[in-house]
């Protein structure tokens, strides 16, 4: 990935939040700065801290046009994701040396 960093207008860093560690994104971060990529986000997949049952929305057609209902439980799942998002947003500010800022 690092060397078609190089090559690219813009890299998209994937990360797999259930077996990704900290270390390890540092490291690939640190390795597209290496080869002066520009590291244009970040996309996190498998937050195994989403919980199925916290969204439950479902189209029933009824009499007329159909009715949208839905519950949103804003319990810990919340509070597991402002975790999450806080993180993200801790590694994005505290990038290793050598990463391009685009400002």
């Amino acid at each position: 990935a690092s060397v078609m960093g190089s090559w690219l207008d813009g890299t998209l860093m994937v990360i797999d939040l259930d077996s990704s560690t900290d270390r390890s994104v540092h490291e690939g971060l640190r390795q597209l700065a290496a080869v002066e990529a520009q590291v244009l986000g970040l996309v996190l997949n498998r937050d195994s801290t989403l919980e199925t049952k916290s969204y439950d929305y479902y189209l029933s057609e009824g009499k007329g046009k159909g009715r949208t209902r839905g519950r949103r439980s804003r319990g810990r799942r919340s509070q597991r994701k402002q975790q999450n998002e806080r993180e993200l947003a801790n590694l994005a500010v505290s990038r290793p040396s050598g990463t391009n800022d685009s400002s």
